[in-house]
């Protein structure tokens, strides 16, 4: 229910120019959210903490080392301990897994009402936005290795066609510059969002060094 343009620059910064179908993104998301990884639409400023699955292999890894550095006499007495806490591992791990998926088919339904709710909205606004009667949205997002958005900006622009010729435009002018998306100092890109009278909605990026209004996707 999207389009969607990309520019890859050869740092592997990679950005994606979206038209939304959907006045807003999903927020109810069963798989993300049973595996305590919820996706969030906003730009990170620093490194992401570790996700509950990293934390995991990571504990793992841990038992895994300490085992090594066990010898000789040493199994004597920790070989029972150590197979409790391991069979008590196994159990709570099976635990979490039963609540993620109780969580999974709780979620479901309101996620599939969630759906249904963007088609409709969708659909009302698409005919809309091809009389000029509503505005379109048009996110403009950088992504890093790892998935982490470095930069995200939601402009809106009065039709459907215009925002077409938008994303054209932005995405030819980010591959020739090379640089971070900037819809207030860089006179390019201000241009181009002036000559197509587009809003800027919200703009959050780690590379900002002016104050910008952020007002929540909608």
């Amino acid at each position: 229910m999207t389009a969607q343009v990309q520019v890859i620059h050869p740092d592997d910064h990679v950005w994606t120019l979206t038209r939304r179908f959907a006045p807003w993104k999903r927020v109810v998301q069963p798989m993300n959210i049973a595996s305590g990884e919820y996706d969030r639409y906003r730009a990170v400023r620093t490194d992401p903490r570790r996700t509950p699955s990293e934390w995991r292999q990571e504990r793992r890894e841990q038992r895994k080392a300490k085992d090594r550095e066990i010898r000789g006499w040493e199994w004597l007495y920790l070989a029972p301990l150590l197979l409790v806490a391991g069979l008590a591992g196994q159990v709570l791990e099976a635990v979490v897994a039963g609540l993620q998926l109780l969580v999974w088919l709780v979620l479901v339904p309101f996620a599939l009402l969630e759906m249904l709710a963007q088609l409709l909205c969708g659909l009302v606004l698409g005919a809309l936005r091809l009389t000029g009667a509503a505005r379109s949205r048009l996110d403009v997002v950088c992504r890093v290795p790892g998935d982490r958005i470095v930069s995200l900006t939601v402009l809106t622009v009065r039709g459907s066609g215009a925002a077409g010729q938008l994303a054209t435009a932005l995405s030819g002018h980010l591959w020739q510059a090379q640089r971070p998306f900037d819809p207030y100092q860089d006179p390019v890109v201000v241009a181009l969002l002036a000559r197509a009278g587009t809003h800027v909605v919200r703009h959050d990026s780690v590379w900002q060094t002016v104050s910008s209004p952020s007002v929540p996707a909608s």
